[in-house]
C-alpha cells in the first residue's frame, strides 16, 4: 500500500519506482477542485478519485492524487485549489519531492 501524503506533509522522500499518495481535503460540490503542476520527467500520475470525509449532500471529500517516482532527483508538485473557470486560485500547497535511486 503506498504512503499518503497531507498538507501537513511538505517533504516527501520516496524510491524511484515507488508509488505514494497526495490526499487534499476540498468540496467539489462547491466547483473547486485540486489540480497538480509537476516534473514529468520525475514523477507520473497514476491514479486520480474522490473519497468522502462525511455522509450527507455537500459533504467534504478527499481528492486522492496516486504517482510514481519515475526518475532520481528532486521535483517540486504545485497543488492548486480552484474553479475551472476562475483565474486565480483559492488556495495553493506546495509539496518536494527526493526521489532516490
Amino acid at each position: 500500500m503506498p504512503q499518503t501524503y497531507t498538507k501537513a506533509d511538505r517533504r516527501i522522500v520516496a524510491n524511484s519506482g515507488d508509488t505514494f499518495v497526495i490526499e487534499l481535503e476540498g468540496n467539489p460540490t462547491t466547483g473547486y477542485e485540486w489540480q497538480l503542476e509537476f516534473d514529468h520527467d520525475k514523477l507520473e500520475l497514476l491514479d486520480e478519485g474522490i473519497a468522502p470525509l462525511g455522509g450527507g449532500i455537500g459533504a467534504g471529500s478527499a481528492q486522492r492524487f496516486e504517482l510514481r517516482a519515475s526518475h532520481p532527483g528532486r521535483a517540486t508538485i504545485r497543488a492548486i485549489y480552484k474553479r475551472q473557470w476562475e483565474a486565480n486560485p483559492r488556495e495553493q500547497e506546495t509539496f518536494e519531492v527526493d526521489v532516490t535511486p
